[in-house]
Parts: structure tokens; C-alpha cells; sequence
């Protein structure tokens, strides 16, 4: 059967302008990940439309090859909007569940004759809506959808659980940091003496030094996008656009070779190297889960002089809206080396560090630990997803 024998594409959803509802933007779905991020945005009228329950599936790319597909729940406003990028796909009451329907579209069945008709500008490139409509199915019954639907399901709640602890964790330890770094609440901070400096009370044996006296800034590198020979490599290739507000990193949307590595000026950095953004989504912090390495516009930061990594990576985050205000460039926003330069900081003491680093880093593992079972169980899911189809279609 053709998909839109079991779905309403587009459906017609009523919203009030200046009305607030629930918004998604194409950069709140993460590929993987059933649930987007919701925020709430006043209704202007336009954007695709949609319906708790409803698939949204990215028709444009690279989102749509990077599998930004997402199904919206809500409790509470029971429609929404957001991206026009999006086509909405939606049950047909009596045919087809919801939920199934999402991990429907999230399979090569929709996929990948969705990919194959892209078609517009480079770098632009949409889906035709017509190759979606015609995709071939197989006839599944409603109840077998649920019981598919129920075991998938499954696996999506555990990576929500895991996704959830792991911004728990992050809060513990960005709020472990300012306890000790902002409002100077150090183990044993009520014998240390607080002494004048250019940031007003410091502690004594902390310091105020330039962003440079503490960190290399190293640049990146990007080798010529028209040689093949150069991508589709094992390396993971970071950019602006894989950057986001968690700590972590652990995919990216491009992927070097070493051929492809050894002509540009970058290097590949291990775990917990600090990338910061330097063009585009200006001043983004995050460190690599894995060996990784970065493109022109952004720049790894490096400690020295007994700075740790992890105690450098809160520093910048800290530091990321003062970086912003003092960027540089002739035609756009973009943070340069004599930003780092021109910065004041403040150094602690090194027996400060030390033990902060052992502390946060007990977190970190365990952040990466999340981060790791939940690439394990969006694999599994997703080969299940492949055969239980498989298994259909056969029949």
C-alpha cells in the first residue's frame, strides 16, 4: 500500500494569531531522539502545523539525511507550529497509530525515497512530497501497530530517562563550578583571606590574567569540499552546526578521512578538548566525546600552567558572553585570537583545581556514560525498527 493510505499529510490545524503555542525550530529535534524541545512563541501566522500525536519529518538537507524526524506530545496545548522545513504527518483515525507512523517515517521506507528526490539549489536541496505520498508500504493491521509501536516505545523511554539525568547531571556540575568559582564557596573558603583586585574581592592566591595566560588557541582547518578523497572518512569533522547548549559532543554531521585530515591545518583533539565557536553560532562551548577534528570557524582551546580541561571548559562557558561582545571581523561576528587576548580572567590557585577537577570529573564519566547507552539504545531500536519492517514486508 502507498504511505498516504495510512496518513493525512499537511493536515489543516487552526491557531490563532498572536495566540502563544507550543514552537519547534529545526534545530530543536536531535536525530535519534523521539521528543523534541519545545519552547513557546506567539503565532504570526505561517510554519507547518500540527496536532499532539502528529510526525514532523525534515524535508530539507542535510536535516532530513541527518534524520530529523520528531513526534510532537503535548499535554497541555493540544496544537502548535514551527519550521517551515517540516511536512507533518498525522494517523488516520482507525487505520494507522501515531506513534507507529513516527517510527514508520524514521525508516528507509520513507527515508530514503524522500533523499533520492531531493532536488533545488546546493545546500538547499527539499524533497518532493510526491515520492513520500508514493512510497510502498506494507499492510500492517492496527493492532500489530501498537504492539510494534509498544516495543519501540520502549526503548525511546529509556533514552529519555537517560536524557533527562544527563541535564541533571550538567546543572551539578555547572552548579558545583559557580559555587566554587563565583561565589567563591571553596572547601575551606572561610580561612582563606579576601584581598582587592580589578574584580573587586578575590580570594587571596587567585589571580586576574588574560584568557591567553592560561589556554592555547589553536585554529582549525577545512580541507577542499570538492575532493571526495577528503570525506566520507571515519573522522568525526567538527563545525558550528553540531554544536549545542549540552556538554558533549559525540557525532557530527561530517566525517573526514586521514588523506582529508593531513591537508588542512587542523589535527584531531582527544576527549575533552575545549571547542568553542568562532563564526555562525558564535561562542557555542562543548568537548568532543571522542577523538575529533574541527573546521576554520571554530578554535580548541587547550590548558596550560595547571589548568585543567574540565575546569577550562566552565571557565569558557563562563567567559562565552564576554568573548561574544568583544568579537571581531570585517563582515560578519566571528571570535579571533586577539579576543582571547584582550580577555581578563580570574585564575584560582591550583589547590583549588585540583580538587574541583577530580570532583566534576566523576560527573563528566558519568555524563558520557548516559550518553554512550543512549547511542546503544537508539542503535538497537533502530535495527529492530529495520527488521520488524523487514519482517513484513516479506509476509
Amino acid at each position: 500500500m502507498r504511505f498516504d493510505d495510512l496518513v493525512e499529510i499537511n493536515p489543516k490545524v487552526k491557531l490563532t494569531k498572536g495566540k502563544s503555542y507550543p514552537f519547534i525550530k529545526m534545530e530543536n529535534v536531535t536525530p535519534g531522539r523521539r521528543y523534541p524541545q519545545i519552547v513557546k512563541r506567539n503565532f504570526i501566522g505561517g510554519g507547518a502545523k500540527f496536532q499532539s500525536g502528529d510526525t514532523l519529518f525534515a524535508r530539507i538537507t542535510p536535516c532530513l539525511e541527518n534524520g530529523k524526524i520528531t513526534q510532537f506530545i503535548s499535554n497541555e496545548e493540544a496544537v502548535g507550529f514551527g519550521s517551515t522545513e517540516f511536512f507533518v504527518f498525522r494517523n488516520k483515525e482507525g487505520i494507522s497509530d501515531p506513534s507507529f507512523i513516527y517510527y514508520l517515517a524514521s525508516s528507509d521506507l520513507i527515508r530514503k525515497p524522500a533523499e533520492k528526490s531531493m532536488s533545488g539549489a546546493s545546500g538547499r536541496q527539499r524533497a518532493d512530497l510526491a515520492s513520500i505520498r508514493n512510497a510502498e508500504v506494507p499492510i500492517i493491521d492496527l493492532v500489530l501497530q501498537q504492539k510494534i509501536a509498544s516495543i519501540l516505545s520502549a526503548y525511546d523511554d529509556l533514552i529519555e530517562n537517560n536524557t533527562r539525568r544527563i541535564k541533571i547531571l550538567e546543572e551539578m556540575a555547572q552548579s558545583l563550578y559557580r559555587e566554587w568559582f563565583i561565589n567563591f564557596r571553596f572547601p575551606g573558603h572561610e580561612k582563606v583571606k579576601m584581598v582587592n583586585s580589578p574584580f573587586g574581592k578575590i580570594p587571596k592566591g587567585w589571580t586576574v590574567v588574560k584568557f591567553t595566560d592560561i589556554a592555547d588557541v589553536l585554529s582549525g582547518g577545512t580541507p577542499s569540499t570538492k575532493e571526495s578523497a577528503y570525506w566520507d572518512g571515519n573522522i568525526p569533522f567538527f563545525t558550528p552546526k553540531d554544536a549545542s547548549t549540552n556538554f558533549y559532543v559525540t557525532e557530527t554531521e561530517k566525517n573526514i578521512t586521514e588523506l582529508g585530515l593531513s591537508k588542512c591545518s587542523s589535527q584531531l583533539y582527544p576527549r575533552n578538548t575545549v571547542f568553542i565557536t568562532a563564526r555562525g553560532t558564535v561562542g557555542k562551548v562543548i568537548m568532543p566525546a571522542t577523538d575529533m577534528a574541527m573546521n576554520q570557524s571554530c578554535y580548541a582551546l587547550v590548558g596550560n600552567d595547571g589548568i585543567s580541561q574540565p575546569f577550562l571548559f566552565f571557565l569558557t562557558r563562563q567567559t562565552s558572553d564576554l568573548l561574544r561582545k568583544h568579537t571581531g571581523g570585517a563582515t560578519f561576528s566571528t571570535i579571533i585570537v586577539d579576543t582571547f587576548k584582550k580577555i581578563d580572567i580570574l585564575k584560582p590557585a591550583d589547590e583549588i583545581i585540583h580538587p574541583f577537577t577530580e570532583q566534576v570529573t566523576s560527573i563528566l564519566d558519568k555524563v558520557l556514560n548516559s550518553l554512550y547507552q543512549n547511542i546503544n539504545l537508539q542503535y538497537t531500536r533502530d535495527l529492530l525498527l529495520t527488521e520488524l519492517i523487514s519482517d513484513f514486508r516479506e509476509d
